[in-house]
């Protein structure tokens, strides 16, 4: 190999995929992949701040002396409860299906609430974010971010993730509350 390389692959929307299946790189250079995950999308576990890496073990050695003298270990509760999201498997996998179907669906609803009103956005395969188009508002996503945020609807400027003209919306809440954005999005349209 010419350029001897490692490829990064955060992989911790694995479970949350809607159409399609999810791919891992280690699967086939597994020589050359550092996979990241964690419990936080999946298990729902978000601030608990449990991840892990896999990879070349000479790798994973170098990034546990780093991270030793950088960083505390998570609390005892943490690790226990990521224990048992990583090892009960029958009960994480309904966990897992059930809470897919439930934010496929509340993307499905935020996507035609949107297409109703006016507003395009970008359909995605997994995880729990919509890319919306924010031209109808205005070219400045910063801008719209702050008339939404006005409205009563909090969203982050797409300049975050190299989606300029776009703000990003999560739909990791209530059906309900979906509802009351889509009306405080048509009544700031209006």
């Amino acid at each position: 190999m010419e350029h001897d390389f490692y490829l990064v692959s955060d992989e911790i929307y694995e479970h949350l995929v809607y159409e399609g299946v999810h791919f891992s790189p280690g699967r086939v250079a597994p020589e050359h992949t550092i996979t990241v995950n964690g419990a936080a999308k999946a298990f729902a576990m978000t601030g608990w701040r449990i991840g892990y890496a896999c990879g070349p073990k000479e790798v994973i050695k170098a990034m546990v002396s780093v991270s030793s003298q950088s960083t505390t270990s998570p609390d005892t509760i943490a690790q226990w409860a990521a224990l048992e999201a990583l090892t009960n498997l029958e009960a994480s996998r309904a966990f897992v299906e059930m809470a897919r179907e439930a934010y496929r669906r509340r993307r499905d609803l935020l996507l035609e609430g949107l297409a109703h009103i006016g507003l395009k956005a970008v359909r995605p395969s997994g995880a729990f974010y919509v890319l919306m188009d924010t031209a109808p508002f205005a070219p400045d996503e910063v801008r719209v971010a702050e008339r939404l945020l006005e409205a009563g609807v909090a969203v982050v400027p797409g300049t975050d993730f190299a989606a300029l003209g776009h703000v990003r919306l999560s739909y990791a809440t209530s059906e309900e509350n979906l509802r009351k954005a889509l009306e405080r999005f048509a009544r700031a349209l209006a």
